[in-house]
């Protein structure tokens, strides 16, 4: 997963800014479908590491576009309000997810766990690039 971390944020460098918003969310929405893949881990090791390969380089595209679009759009008083509320909620988010996963896994398995892990990301990302999608428009005025 590291190597993969490593070129998704040298990826990240090649990405023209009017695509950072899709681009993000386009990476979400695949890290989203690659753990629903883990459900599948009965496939083996290398099947498991080209999975964790590719959600290095999707989680580490959308961490460095979500950090360049906050510091391209947000103003520049409010920069350090949104990382610190970022990682204030990103912390909360893995410190439940331990126990949430234990639930998961308790009621649906292993591979259960992983798909209903996946939904998430894949329902917030399809919504968000319908979003961005509809804010890019132009008004029918």
């Amino acid at each position: 997963m590291a190597l993969g971390t490593v070129i998704g944020a040298l990826i990240s460098a090649r990405i023209p800014q009017k695509l950072h918003e899709p681009g993000m969310l386009s990476a979400w929405l695949a890290y989203g479908v690659l753990t629903g893949c883990l459900a599948m881990a009965d496939e083996g090791y290398g099947f498991v590491l080209t999975i964790a390969f590719a959600m290095g380089c999707t989680g580490a595209l959308a961490d460095v576009l979500f950090a360049i679009i906050v510091q391209c759009e947000t103003p520049n008083t409010k920069v350090s309000k949104t990382f610190a509320t970022f990682s204030t909620l990103a912390n909360s988010g893995e410190a439940l997810s331990a126990p949430i996963l234990a639930m998961a896994i308790g009621l649906w398995g292993i591979g259960g766990a992983f798909i209903a892990g996946a939904v998430l990301p894949v329902c917030a990302s399809i919504i968000g690039l319908a979003l961005v999608d509809q804010a890019r428009q132009p008004a029918d005025r």
